[in-house]
């Protein structure tokens, strides 16, 4: 192999590393608003280079949660009253954790229609009075904005904060890392497995 080859193979493996470490970052899940999909110390690989151009509904998130704003009543979205009608002691938002995981259930432009009876009933006795005649919430997502749900039955999401702007978005998922647990599991099956071969 010539001195040029190596030299751009380096440099190729160089800029791949440095992309994959610019872009890309492992989240650790805290609480249970996306329970069952993801558990306490789940982590996930997140791609994080401009999120709001890949955006899909679906799709898992990150966020940071000191970019959210709490709209005032009425302003951006229907049927709707802001953070300050809802027990905030009741609903686990962890807020000494500055990231939230979610996921997008509406997009700008779109009108996201949830029936309070799919809701956890402290959600139910929350949100009553903000239904519609059919016994539906109703959001217009506004310009810039995204609807986020847990999958948990109670969650510190759009349902108390109405549409979040994109900019909170940080990255979205792309895959589920195993646990540490099962990596120091799966380490020590390797380092039992090469005692029995030898």
């Amino acid at each position: 192999m010539s001195i040029q080859l190596v030299t751009i193979l380096v440099i190729v493996c160089l800029v791949i590393i440095a992309f994959v470490r610019l872009n890309f970052t492992i989240t650790t899940v805290h609480g249970d608003s996306m329970f069952p999909t993801l558990v306490e110390a789940d982590r996930l690989l997140s791609f994080n280079l401009l999120p709001h151009l890949w955006l899909r509904k679906g799709q898992i998130v990150i966020g940071n949660i000191n970019e959210l704003e709490v709209p005032s009543s009425g302003d951006e979205f229907l049927d709707i009253d802001t953070i300050s009608e809802l027990d905030r002691e009741n609903i686990p938002f962890e807020s000494s954790c500055p990231k939230f995981i979610k996921r997008i259930v509406g997009l700008p432009g779109d009108t996201v229609c949830i029936p309070i009876s799919s809701l956890h009933e402290f959600m139910q006795t929350k949100l009553r009075s903000h239904c519609d005649e059919e016994g539906n919430l109703v959001w217009k997502v506004p310009e810039n904005h995204c609807f986020l749900r847990g999958d948990g039955l109670i969650s510190m999401d759009s349902l108390a904060v109405g549409p979040i702007p994109l900019s909170a978005i940080t990255g979205i998922a792309v895959l589920k890392l195993l646990p540490h647990s099962d990596l120091d599991s799966l380490q020590q099956l390797r380092g039992t497995s090469d005692v029995r071969r030898a």
